[in-house]
């Protein structure tokens, strides 16, 4: 092998490193901001491709500058989001992504937002989401957040004071998922399976609530169902009459929530995420919209 092709392998894996530990660092921002794993890292491959092949020479923080790329674009996008979901069936989930460290190496998942609050940011414009999660997840200074999105920091003030206002109630950015979490879920399905309806109500909350996304390929409720008769009878329809043959369902992690993924020949076709707080479920959120699943069936 010649000198000259050395340089040229060396070159491409020291480029290859850099534009992976870029994509780990990004990845987050446009994710939080958005709510769809997706669009997130389509967006952050389009904002690397074009640095690197401009190679802007002024640039001397490229983190910095790709950043604040990164976010500004997340919040146009997530604009553009909105107008679509306003024809969109039923209602609108983020898409969910994997946090067991095990298997998840794609991001920073301690900055990947707890999906209860990504839920809850739907409440937020753009804009407002983005200071929240600048300010609350990365604690970024309101002077970096306003040089970031080029407005006044008093502007950036404001944004965090009405995002705040907006927020039903103030909730964990992370929340602890622990074996104890994931036990609750095994003893959920068992008891759905063996029709003890009344163990099922004992881990429910009063005002326990469920949200599905079908989008337009896949039927789902349409309708968020709250409290226990009504979510215990939809629980059993899921484990009963949707439950296909030879149905494999596995307790995993997903954006920091214990959650349970059915699958079908190895096939990811529902995802369940259980938002459990003083030792009850609250909300459990279902997606089966194929378009969010594809990353579940990735790792």
């Amino acid at each position: 092998m010649t000198q000259c092709k050395k340089i040229m392998q060396q070159t491409s894996k020291d480029l290859d490193s850099l534009i992976s530990h870029f994509k780990t660092r990004l990845f987050p921002y446009a994710y939080n901001i958005i709510g769809d794993s997706l669009a997130a890292e389509d967006l952050v491959h389009d904002v690397l491709n074009h640095y690197f092949i401009e190679t802007p020479s002024h640039i001397r923080q490229p983190e910095s500058y790709l950043t604040r790329a990164v976010i500004n674009k997340a919040i146009n996008h997530k604009n553009l989001l909105r107008t679509k979901l306003e024809s969109y069936p039923g209602h609108w989930l983020p898409t969910p992504v994997l946090t067991e460290e095990i298997i998840y190496k794609r991001a920073d998942q301690e900055e990947i937002i707890n999906y209860s609050l990504l839920v809850l940011l739907e409440k937020l414009n753009a804009k407002e989401r983005a200071v929240f999660i600048l300010k609350e997840t990365y604690e970024y200074s309101h002077e970096e957040i306003a040089s970031i999105l080029e407005i006044k920091t008093e502007h950036s003030r404001q944004l965090l004071k009405r995002s705040k206002e907006k927020l039903d109630r103030k909730q964990d950015l992370r929340s602890d998922y622990d074996l104890d979490q994931k036990k609750m879920l095994e003893q959920l399905t068992e008891a759905i399976l063996n029709n003890n309806l009344e163990k099922v109500k004992n881990v429910l909350a009063e005002d326990v609530k469920t949200i599905s996304d079908g989008g337009e390929k896949v039927s789902a409720a349409r309708k968020m169902l709250i409290g226990p008769n009504r979510v215990t009878r939809f629980l059993q329809a899921i484990y009963g009459k949707y439950l296909p043959d030879s149905t494999q369902m596995e307790f995993t992690k997903i954006n920091h929530l214990p959650a349970i993924t059915f699958s079908v020949n190895g096939s990811v076709f529902r995802c369940m995420m259980f938002d459990i707080q003083k030792g009850q479920i609250e909300n459990i959120y279902i997606v089966v919209n194929p378009d969010k699943l594809q990353k579940l069936n990735t790792h």
